[in-house]
């Protein structure tokens, strides 16, 4: 039986990510807020460096994640707010959902348009999700609506 690190991040509802997606928790880092953009893209981040686009799903908090982008050249890392620190979590491959399972409140969510895959932790479907499918304007949009 093999083992899979994963970071629970707790939103709306919960997601994981894989541990390679995460690169690291800013807790007081410098934004810079973006005008006539997507309502959940209105900041960016100054992060070693660069600008990033914040993903900010609740109100204003200090708390970002970076994650990694992969297949993603034109933004590489993408930041998501959120209220509490992601849990780091060790899950068997026997905790792999074959199937994301959709009761009637994850069905409206648009997070699962960015699930990987999906994980059991603690007797709950938690969708896996890829940062870059963060940015696609599908996405974006489902989660303004949301």
């Amino acid at each position: 039986m093999t083992t899979t690190t994963l970071w629970r991040v707790e939103l709306d509802r919960p997601l994981a990510l894989l541990e390679p997606s995460v690169v690291e928790l800013v807790t007081d880092g410098k934004e810079l807020r973006v005008p006539y953009c997507q309502t959940v893209l209105q900041s960016l981040l100054w992060w070693r460096g660069q600008w990033i686009p914040i993903l900010r799903t609740t109100g204003h908090s200090p708390t970002l994640l970076v994650m990694r982008a992969l297949n993603r050249p034109d933004c590489p890392y993408i930041a998501l707010a959120m209220a509490k620190a992601p849990q780091r979590c060790t899950v068997t491959d026997q905790a792999f959902a074959p199937a994301l399972a959709l009761d009637a409140a994850d069905a409206q969510s648009p997070w699962h348009h960015c699930a990987l895959s999906a994980v059991d932790i603690e007797s709950r479907i938690v969708p896996i999700i890829d940062p870059a499918l963060c940015l696609n304007e599908a996405f974006l949009e489902g989660l303004v609506t949301a």
